[in-house]
């Protein structure tokens, strides 16, 4: 009985999680898309921002919390080709891209 509690639990938290995963996946393609950006990398490294400077879903790793925490040089030293080259829309997003 206990285990079947607990698994339903945990199957509500995911369930629940991916929601909210998905809301801010949603966001973060409408906010690429102003800047004309199209590259699922670079949504999911906004979404992923948004959700580490709000405390929901998935947290980020060093370069998502550099941007987070407005670490110039921690996200420069720590960015992929990609996210270095949009960087300014990535910073932009951290800054003015909210779930509606």
């Amino acid at each position: 009985m206990m285990i079947v509690v607990l698994y339903t639990l945990i199957n509500f938290i995911l369930n629940k999680n991916m929601e909210i995963v998905n809301q801010y996946q949603s966001a973060a393609k409408e906010f690429a898309l102003e800047y004309e950006v199209t590259n699922p990398h670079i949504i999911n490294i906004i979404a992923s921002v948004m959700m580490t400077r709000d405390g929901q879903g998935l947290q980020g790793g060093s370069f998502v919390q550099s941007v987070v925490d407005n670490d110039l040089w921690g996200a420069i030293s720590r960015a992929d080709n990609q996210c270095m080259n949009n960087l300014q829309v990535i910073v932009a997003a951290n800054q003015y891209s909210y779930l509606n």
